[in-house]
């Protein structure tokens, strides 16, 4: 299960060296869609979670895409695909 899917080629930065990557074209990561067991996963182990993780979950789940969370939270792209790795792996855990 994964919440975010990195770029191969820049690790989810969105920048490679000082260009867009070719691959994710700035953009970092993906969301993926909420499923049934991300949902179980975020219920489960929420306890887990910062309150800024809580936040972006919230949001998340809520259907804001990362360009509205990067907004609302006043957050980079960087920043946010930071926070999505660490929520996955926390969830994984």
């Amino acid at each position: 299960m994964k919440i975010i899917e990195l770029c191969p080629i820049c690790g989810g930065k969105g920048r490679f060296i000082d260009q867009k990557c070719p691959t994710c074209e700035g953009e970092g990561a993906t969301l993926s869609k909420i499923t049934p067991e991300i949902k179980y996963l975020i219920k489960q182990n929420k306890t887990k979670l910062s309150e800024q993780e809580v936040a972006v979950v919230e949001l998340y789940e809520s259907g804001y895409s990362k360009k509205e969370i990067i907004k609302k939270m006043d957050l980079t792209l960087s920043k946010l695909t930071k926070i999505f790795y660490t929520i996955q792996k926390k969830l994984l855990i």
